[in-house]
């Protein structure tokens, strides 16, 4: 709820009258405070390898101890309205994490609905090269947490982008990155509306017919389509833009082995996390941010999805040390 909605609830539960001034002013002193303790210890753990190894042992046993349960890692972004920099649209950086046995299937293969029932999340914004160092420290802290120094199956799903790969590369080198499916079929229709138009039947029958191809893992098929049909279409440089988007992912793009070994594919929980993280709360009318402001609510809000939100408030908790 906004800090208006907050103050009045307070009021009628309570009696007791507290602005809504006072209300951001506390939370953001108390976000703050949880969100830098977070960055300070993911510094820690990316500064010092065996303190990393003794708390991913630690995750690990946390989480059941099982070494063969695979971990997922998720990352994606959301555009936050703020006050920095002239007023822009700034991307909020977010990662889940959760693992293969968290993980509840609903409806056919393909169309496959889940449910998870235990997921960690991280998420920060800020300026662009200052935000990223940030992440991958985040980002780090929260495969620690989760045990993926010592899980046998370390799943990375997320849109392809190149940083992301960077970094997965060199912090979690075991790591399988998959392109998940739903950045792979979004490409395909890119392409097609470029060919075919908006609304065109033809549009749609060309995307089944490479999404197809691609369930089965037929990249290479699919590339050499690609390729036939851009040397002879009016339009190549749709065909030629998707030829290269896939060619340099074709490794992430092993969609029938993926799914042989039982791994989850599609990208749903970022999607959904970003939902009901970030914008059900930070993406409302009229609503901007400061850097300080977003990441301190985004912080609390973390804290609370994932029950974590009571210990804050005990004597001697973070809340009473804001």
């Amino acid at each position: 709820m906004t800090y208006e909605e907050a103050s009045d609830i307070y009021k009628r539960i309570t009696g007791i009258s507290v602005s809504p001034d006072s209300i951001e002013s506390y939370t953001k002193k108390v976000g703050q405070k949880v969100h830098e303790m977070e960055c300070e210890h993911a510094r820690e753990l990316m500064d010092h390898p065996e303190l990393a190894a003794q708390e991913s042992e630690a995750g690990m046993q946390a989480n059941g101890g099982d070494a063969d349960d695979p971990i997922y890692l998720e990352i994606d972004g959301s555009h936050l309205n703020t006050r920095e920099d002239g007023c822009e649209w700034k991307e909020n950086k977010l990662a889940v994490a959760f693992r293969q046995s968290d993980i509840k299937h609903c409806g056919k293969e393909e169309d496959s609905r889940i449910q998870i029932s235990r997921k960690d999340f991280v998420s920060t914004i800020g300026p662009v090269g200052e935000n990223l160092k940030k992440f991958t420290n985040l980002f780090y802290g929260l495969a620690v947490r989760m045990g993926a120094l010592h899980a046998k199956e370390v799943i990375v799903l997320a849109d392809g982008a190149s940083w992301i790969r960077n970094m997965v590369e060199r912090l979690l080198p075991h790591a399988v990155i998959i392109l998940d499916w739903y950045h792979a079929t979004e490409h395909l229709w890119k392409c097609a509306k470029e060919l075919y138009g908006e609304n065109s039947p033809k549009a749609g029958e060309w995307v089944m017919r490479y999404k197809a191809l691609l369930w089965e893992g037929k990249v290479k098929q699919v590339l050499e389509l690609l390729l036939e049909e851009a040397a002879e279409a009016k339009k190549q440089t749709p065909l030629r833009d998707l030829y290269s988007y896939f060619n340099t992912r074709k490794e992430g793009m092993r969609y029938d082995e993926f799914r042989q070994k039982g791994y989850h594919i599609g990208s749903g929980a970022i999607e959904s996390a970003n939902k009901y993280v970030i914008q059900k709360r930070m993406k409302q009318a009229g609503m901007r941010w400061t850097f300080q402001g977003a990441n301190s609510l985004a912080a609390l809000r973390i804290r609370y999805l994932k029950d974590c939100w009571d210990p804050l408030w005990k004597p001697g908790g973070v809340a009473w040390a804001a």
